[in-house]
């Protein structure tokens, strides 16, 4: 069915727009069924908005050419101030770029491990974790033994990217190798807008490269590319007698299903004549979004093959970023004029010229000398005193070298490369502390461009992580992991996965990972945490060898030994605990005996206070007996007899009266006696 018969069916019935997006994705080459007219126009709009995302980075791309030219140490014939004057290149930006992608390459790929991946929710039965170790697993495998250009590639990429700032990889399934490859372009292959935001929002992104005809023909065999004929072109550096064509492959955007939401392709054309020979959709049903009933389509999200590293984002705001070269290129130029001037002063000044005056006879047309030549001459000594004139010329100027390592200074500030962070000593009697501290803030530029580069790498595992759910061969899968048991398509659904890289963009030195290390095994020493953990990363951060088998994991089981210590130990703790228990209960009981007694005592002191006061109610009473009878004596005798009586009952009288004092007396010692008791 042609393009223009799908058409009249899609406005009859509008859910064929579905069924019609399905038979794109399906399709290995969806201009096979277009109409030329519309492929003429396609290919027309390809090579026109190509030619404006050129035009808008060309200044980007002159600039960084003599980034690179630097860089390698190119040196153009000089002529002035004379010929084949001093023409040295230093290598600053050389240097600086080398030693960053030394640093670099350390953290990013370490002990064969470089992706790890994380199933987000609860765990309860470990399934998640598993399925996560399983994927990190086979993909660190993937990168870095079957992927076999990626290591390579990374190692490249580092050191282009210091320099230019700047770099793509690209990732895809190449069916002819039967398995994913990646590779490397630079801006001056892949070609995006400047004025993008970024390279996944960007509306296209076209890809430059030379196509051998040998290549083009097998493309056209597996049914990849239209067979159309296409005029051979000239391509510098390859041999006249191959056969090349320039190519064009563009992602963009298009409605070919004119519903008016654009669906993500991959545009195949020839340059020169503009024709199209692949147009392949870049999405799937997954990649479909629909509102939320499910009738309408909001958007299509494409599939990326492309990841975009930055070194420096763009001061101006401008998508391509930058490197070291736009930072060092006026001060590594500024010290090779410095540098060649003072060498070509200490030229003048060691090989002296002048002028001769015709009075000097001298035989020959050269007036040159040898080491150890002497020369004859028609002159006597005062002519040739009289007749040479040396031209005035000085010796290096001190101020030029100061200058020029005042130069050098700035440019290793700017570059981060201080001697103490190129191992180099620092200086003598500088303490530890005071070098670490060095090291750890001439990294906090390194770490920002770490945590870029992280970034990128996880859009790149993301990428690559979506293919081998479509592409892997389950078998090779099995074969690596040595189970069987493993459900492959579960453990790729992108859609519960976070992908992430091994290395930690926070800490870029060995001295900083080892402050870690130590610093959590002090944590050993609080309730609850777990020591495996935290006694790897102690283990990985002295980069002690076979460590499984210095600290097996915990799913492994302890060794008998040491089973049989915590048992011990288990034993030892329960035993405790029952005498903790028994010591608490005979305090509880004296502390209950205590208070019982304290209760006891409280009443008796009550009882005795009652005693004390009955007493003294009873001796009051018998004392004011005793009183009123000694009166009522004595009365009587005073009516009745005198003399010797009266005597004898005031001898009662006083008696009485002694007798209730020394009562009294009784009663009251007795009181204080009981307040002290009670006290």
């Amino acid at each position: 069915m042609n393009y223009t018969e799908m058409n009249m069916l899609r406005q009859e019935d509008p859910q064929l727009v579905a069924t019609e997006l399905q038979q794109y994705i399906d399709a290995e080459n969806i201009a096979e069924n277009m109409e030329e007219s519309q492929l003429d126009e396609i290919g027309r709009l390809v090579i026109e908005e190509f030619l404006i995302d050129c035009e808008s980075s060309q200044e980007w791309l002159d600039n960084n050419k003599k980034y690179v030219d630097l860089a390698k140490q190119v040196a153009k014939d000089k002529t002035s101030p004379w010929p084949n004057a001093s023409n040295v290149k230093l290598p600053l930006l050389a240097d600086a770029a080398i030693k960053f992608q030394a640093r670099a390459y350390g953290e990013l790929i370490k002990d064969n491990q470089v992706v790890k991946a994380k199933i987000p929710g609860q765990d309860d039965d470990a399934s998640k974790m598993e399925r996560g170790v399983r994927v990190s697993e086979y993909m660190s495998y993937q990168l870095l033994e079957e992927i076999e250009e990626w290591e390579t590639d990374t190692d490249q990429l580092l050191l282009m990217l210091s320099v230019s700032g700047h770099i793509y990889r690209k990732t895809y399934y190449d069916p002819s190798y039967g398995r994913i490859r990646s590779y490397i372009l630079t801006p001056k292959e892949l070609h995006v807008n400047n004025t993008a935001s970024s390279l996944h929002t960007a509306r296209r992104a076209t890809e430059e490269y030379n196509l051998h005809s040998s290549d083009l023909k097998g493309m056209q065999n597996a049914g990849c590319y239209r067979e159309i004929d296409l005029t051979v072109d000239h391509v510098e550096g390859e041999p006249e007698q191959d056969d090349y064509y320039k190519i064009l492959e563009q992602h963009r955007y298009l409605d070919l299903d004119e519903d008016g939401i654009e669906e993500p392709y991959m545009v195949t054309v020839h340059r020169d004549s503009g024709k199209v020979l692949c147009i392949k959709a870049r999405y799937d049903q997954n990649s479909i979004v629909y509102n939320k009933t499910q009738t309408k389509i909001v958007r299509i999200n494409p599939i990326h093959n492309y990841q975009d590293y930055k070194f420096f984002p763009s001061f101006d705001g401008s998508y391509l970023g930058l490197g070291l070269g736009a930072l060092l290129y006026p001060l590594n130029e500024c010290a090779n004029t410095l540098f060649n001037q003072l060498q070509d002063a200490g030229t003048l000044s060691n090989l002296q010229s002048g002028f001769l005056s015709r009075s000097v006879k001298i035989r020959g047309g050269i007036n040159q000398f040898k080491p150890g030549e002497w020369k004859k001459t028609d002159s006597n000594a005062g002519d040739l005193r009289n007749g040479i004139l040396p031209l005035p010329v000085r010796e290096p100027s001190s101020t030029l070298f100061s200058l020029l390592g005042l130069v050098l200074e700035l440019t290793k500030d700017v570059a981060s490369i201080k001697d103490v962070l190129s191992g180099d000593s620092p200086g003598a009697n500088i303490p530890a502390t005071t070098v670490a501290m060095l090291v750890e803030q001439g990294l906090k530029t390194y770490s920002a461009i770490y945590k870029r580069i992280y970034r990128s790498l996880k859009g790149e595992f993301k990428t690559l992580y979506k293919m081998n759910y479509q592409y892997l061969d389950e078998e090779e899968y099995f074969l690596v992991l040595d189970d069987t048991q493993v459900a492959y398509r579960e453990d790729f659904n992108y859609q519960d996965c976070n992908l992430v890289p091994v290395a930690d963009p926070s800490l870029s030195s060995d001295v900083q990972r080892l402050a870690q290390a130590q610093a959590l095994v002090g944590a050993l020493e609080f309730p609850g945490v777990q020591p495996y953990p935290i006694v790897r990363q102690y283990l990985e951060a002295v980069k002690a060898r076979d460590i499984d088998q210095i600290l097996p994991k915990p799913e492994d089981g302890p060794s008998p030994d040491m089973q049989a210590q915590m048992e011990m130990m288990q034993a030892q703790i329960e035993a405790q605990q029952q005498e903790m228990a028994l010591k608490q209960r005979e305090i509880e009981i004296k502390e209950a005996e205590l208070q019982l007694k304290s209760q006891v005592e409280g009443e008796k002191a009550k009882i005795k206070e009652m005693e004390l006061s009955l007493k003294a109610e009873e001796l009051g009473y018998k004392g004011e007996k005793y009183l009123a009878d000694s009166i009522k004596s004595i009365a009587d005798a005073e009516a009745k007899e005198e003399g010797t009586q009266i005597q004898a009952y005031k001898a009662v009288l006083d008696e009485n009266q002694r007798e209730l004092e020394n009562d009294e007396r009784r009663v009251s010692r007795m009181g204080e006696s009981s307040s002290d008791q009670s006290g």
